[in-house]
């Protein structure tokens, strides 16, 4: 389809009309940037309406030009013969060659249910395809992302956050949702341990009757936070260990005392016991490493020792 190409009148375009605004992009200052050095270098896309031009693409690059003081840009012209789905359907094809990041994803799929008024199966099977999106899954992964704070979206848009962490954090309240993002922050938890902590959030708060705002926000964080460590990896094991005590007190309690006869016994670093999981069972397990025969001797004697001294005993009884 050929679209007709014009430069037009900055104040002729109607910035209120959102219709096909994906996100609600704010000025990018280094397009502005760019703008302001080299000019624009790809056109808009409008629509032209009865009175006015309608945006299609490149909201932020007619923010810029306003913010520079243009008075005119250059732009592709879309006829008003056709229909906003037509149009969207023309947009989703341009947008899905260079790729919709998760956040825009789902701001497409409210926008094809709110404003459209489709189903999912429609969304799923005519409109999948275009977005470049095989996994029927993703949509519900994707439908809450755009629902959260711009921080969580900037933050799923850039690869910080998994899809199934953002989805628990969708499920919280505001406070909720910025008090975990602002812990996040300090924590810088890789995305295989982000559900981990959600759930432990979520547990702990649940048992003692809070909403995990007011954990967060506790006493009990707060002297954590001020005896621990700056360093994000650190400060993360110190405020799982927290959680772990307050979400299972007698694992916790039974787990200290397990290393604390590890450490009675002078336990050295090349061994390893391990008890079973969550102590129930009665099977532990050992294993060493050595570089030499002498090494190999010493370690079998430390595991006799563990026979005369108790420790074995000891450990049997917590499980």
């Amino acid at each position: 389809m050929q679209f007709e190409f014009k430069t037009i009148e900055l104040e002729h375009i109607n910035i209120q009309d959102t219709i096909f605004q994906l996100v609600d992009d704010k000025t990018n200052a280094h397009l502005t940037d760019s703008m302001a050095s080299t000019g624009l270098t790809t056109p808009v896309w409008l629509q032209q309406l009865t009175n006015s031009y309608r945006i299609i693409n490149g909201f932020q690059r007619i923010r810029s030009a306003l913010k520079l003081g243009w008075q005119q840009i250059d732009s592709y012209i879309f006829p008003d013969t056709l229909t906003d789905l037509d149009v969207f359907k023309i947009l989703l094809k341009e947008k899905g060659f260079t790729g919709l990041n998760p956040v825009e994803s789902s701001a497409v799929i409210r926008k094809l249910e709110s404003h459209f008024g489709l189903y999912q199966e429609q969304i799923i099977r005519s409109f999948f395809p275009l977005m470049k999106l095989a996994n029927p899954r993703l949509y519900d992964l994707y439908y809450p992302l755009i629902s959260l704070s711009p921080a969580w979206q900037s933050d799923i848009s850039e690869g910080l956050v998994s899809l199934d962490a953002a989805a628990q954090v969708a499920e919280m309240e505001k406070r909720d949702q910025d008090s975990v993002h602002e812990l996040f922050t300090r924590l810088k938890p890789g995305k295989n341990k982000q559900r981990q902590f959600l759930s432990l959030l979520t547990d702990v708060s649940r048992l003692e009757n809070c909403s995990v705002h007011e954990l967060i926000q506790s006493q009990e964080f707060e002297t954590l936070f001020k005896q621990q460590p700056s360093n994000p990896s650190q400060l993360a094991a110190a405020v799982k260990e927290h959680l772990m005590c307050r979400r299972y007190p007698q694992y916790s309690k039974t787990e200290q005392q397990f290393r604390s006869l590890l450490q009675k016994a002078k336990c050295p670093p090349n061994l390893r016991i391990q008890h079973p999981p969550f102590f129930e069972g009665e099977t532990f397990s050992v294993s060493f490493t050595f570089k030499s025969e002498q090494d190999y001797q010493q370690i079998l004697q430390k595991l006799d020792s563990f026979l005369d001294n108790g420790l074995i005993s000891d450990l049997k009884d917590l499980a």
